[in-house]
């Protein structure tokens, strides 16, 4: 009984895994096969979307060719109409130019005058100023002449003064001495 039992759930346990694994199996092959399906319709789409793109550009060149063609007739009619144009143009710019020459010549000779005019100004000034300057540097150079010549004097009765105290301390000290012996004579 106890084995029957254990038989029974033990090919029930069988199986089942059977159909598990059968289970998984089928999911496995419907995931391939919508994969598969999937890649189809991208491919087809991608195809469908070149045809698409290209028949666009097709009539795209088509037409931009129209326009050059009437863009080209239209630029030849310009032309004529602005070489005609141009000529008038060049007659009047001509005549400007040689207008604008005359006034820039007659301007440049101002310009120039006036140059002249305010280099001599300028120069007249320079002039007056090294004239000032060499003034003031006689002037500073005898003021401090004399200040050095004034401290070399102070100097050298500084040095006299000096030379006079240490002689008369020589004496003194002498004198002491002297006195001293003919004490103790």
């Amino acid at each position: 009984e106890r084995e029957e039992r254990k038989e029974r759930k033990r090919r029930k346990r069988e199986m089942k895994e059977r159909e598990e694994k059968k289970e998984r199996k089928k999911r496995k092959k419907e995931r391939k096969e919508r994969k598969e399906r999937k890649e189809r319709e991208e491919r087809e789409e991608r195809k469908e979307r070149k045809e698409r793109e290209e028949r666009k550009k097709r009539k795209k060149r088509k037409k931009e060719k129209k326009e050059k063609k009437e863009r080209k007739k239209e630029r030849k009619k310009e032309r004529k109409k602005e070489r005609k144009k141009e000529r008038k143009k060049r007659k009047r710019k001509k005549k400007r130019k040689k207008e604008k020459k005359e006034k820039k010549e007659k301007k440049r000779k101002e310009r120039k005058e006036r140059k002249k005019e305010r280099e001599e100004r300028e120069e007249r000034k320079r002039r007056k100023e090294r004239k000032k300057e060499r003034k003031e540097r006689k002037k500073r150079k005898k003021g401090e002449e004399r200040k050095r010549r004034k401290k070399e004097k102070k100097e050298r009765e500084e040095r006299k003064r000096r030379k006079r105290r240490k002689k008369r301390k020589k004496e003194r000290k002498k004198e002491k001495k002297e006195k001293k012996e003919r004490e103790e004579r």
